[in-house]
């Protein structure tokens, strides 16, 4: 039994190691990573039309995804709550993320990059980070400074790759 709806969108996106992939990244963490993000504020604690949000960007070898979950709350429609999802999806589009923002985006982006290089094992520990980027690009010391890519990151890159993704072309 399903007591709550929920409603998955998806947009294909850039391979991992592109240009864009830094800043689609920056994007989803500003609108659906944890309670300070804009989903979360907007469709959990000031509408209260959703149970839960979330964001993600997964950039793979040949092309990646950017995704965006939402569990209606008791009483509302999925329909509902994509409605404030996408105003809030096309509202960072055209207007540029704040300072803030971005800089939270990039601590916890930095914190989780330096969370998997502090763990020896498993899936992204140290070991199947540096075999990543050995498969990946060749260059496992790479795994040691890529962190470079996001932090180096600006409002304007966020906008101009999420313009270039997040369009009609979801599902």
């Amino acid at each position: 039994k399903v007591t709550l709806p929920r409603l998955y969108l998806t947009w294909p996106t850039a391979p991992r190691f592109h240009e864009d992939e830094a800043p689609l990244t920056m994007l989803a963490a500003i609108l659906g990573d944890g309670r300070s993000s804009r989903l979360h504020k907007s469709l959990v604690y000031e509408k209260r039309i959703a149970q839960s949000t979330s964001a993600y960007h997964g950039a793979s070898e040949v092309a990646g995804l950017w995704y965006v979950d939402l569990t209606a709350a008791p009483g509302h429609t999925l329909a509902e709550v994509e409605d404030a999802a996408r105003f809030e999806i096309d509202r960072i589009l055209e207007q540029l993320p704040t300072a803030e923002e971005v800089e939270r985006a990039k601590n916890h982006i930095e914190h989780r990059a330096v969370d998997q290089l502090s763990r020896i094992g498993g899936f992204g520990g140290r070991a199947n980070r540096l075999n990543s980027f050995n498969i990946f690009t060749g260059d496992p010391d790479r795994a040691n400074h890529d962190i470079e890519r996001f932090l180096a990151v600006q409002p304007e890159d966020i906008r101009r790759a999420g313009q270039a993704y997040l369009g009609l072309r979801r599902v």
